[in-house]
């Protein structure tokens, strides 16, 4: 009997043991920062969520941010398309901020959600990526990832998110971008510049004239006309910048009031343009993104 007991109670740590060791390698793969799939909902098979994995991995080398994909039951249900994008847009900000998520000082990156307790697929994103991805691409993004969800092929729906990261990452930052608080309306960066062929071309165009103009100037003035004297220019001349001063005179900021945008995005994104609009998560860290219409 005691044998059997002794039996019993080796299996229980060796259980306990063993618990306590998957939960201290998911820690570590959090920390390490080697996981960037996590299956709560179990939509994947263990060869479908390596497969992921490896395609994120070359996805954050190529675009130097983060990428995380989650799937979960954890999210807090609502029969309210609106607050059904609340709930799970907070549960993914909670998740990429919580876990030490994102590249750099501004934790660049996104986290795509596919929320199973609203059927409601997620996109938050965080720092650079923010600018990246505006509400028109996040429409766009959104609606290629809505049909292999309704179609129950989850790993096809974040292979779209996966390239369509890509290429909005590579196609850059859009001209005019900005962004703007979602609870208000009003803008809360200036619009991005794209300096144009054109106008870098003009740039150097300009500089080179006037270069020019001071040249010839400062030659005329040290050539002595009916003289056979001949000032050497190259060698007895120099420029030296004793100082300078840059004097602040004013600042003028005209701001207009724009209507709050609708929450409910019915299909992803749907603001336009080239704006991204940005919240506050319960953590205090500034996100953008949105959700999609139900599948």
């Amino acid at each position: 009997m005691v044998k059997y007991l002794r039996h019993g109670l080796c299996w229980t740590l060796g259980l306990v043991f063993l618990l306590l060791l998957g939960q201290t390698v998911l820690a570590a793969d959090l920390a390490s920062g080697s996981a960037r799939v996590f299956d709560q909902a179990n939509l994947f098979t263990p060869t479908q969520e390596q497969t992921l994995e490896q395609e994120i991995s070359k996805l954050r080398t190529a675009i130097k941010m983060d990428v995380v994909v989650l799937t979960s039951t954890g999210a807090k249900y609502s029969a309210n398309d609106s607050q059904a994008e609340k709930n799970g847009m907070a549960f993914a900000d909670d998740f990429y901020d919580q876990n030490g998520f994102g590249s750099g000082e501004a934790k660049s990156g996104l986290i795509y959600f596919i929320d199973m307790s609203n059927r409601m697929p997620i996109i938050t994103t965080c720092g650079a990526m923010i600018n990246y991805i505006t509400d028109a691409r996040l429409e766009i993004m959104l609606d290629a990832a809505w049909q292999p969800l309704a179609d129950s092929d989850f790993v096809a729906s974040v292979s779209s998110i996966l390239q369509n990261t890509k290429k909005y990452v590579d196609s850059g930052i859009p001209e005019g971008q900005y962004q703007y608080d979602t609870e208000t309306g009003m803008p809360t960066t200036t619009p991005h510049k794209v300096l144009t062929i054109a106008e870098a071309g003009l740039a150097v165009g300009v500089g080179a004239v006037a270069a020019a103009i001071l040249y010839f100037a400062v030659r005329a003035t040290y050539q002595l006309k009916g003289s056979t004297y001949h000032y050497d220019l190259s060698e007895h001349s120099s420029v030296q910048i004793t100082g300078s001063k840059d004097e602040y005179l004013r600042t003028s900021i005209s701001r207009i009031p724009r209507p709050r945008p609708p929450v409910n995005r019915g299909g992803g994104g749907g603001f336009g343009g080239n704006r991204s609009g940005t919240h506050i998560s319960g953590g205090g860290v500034t996100h953008g993104g949105g959700g999609g219409r139900r599948f």
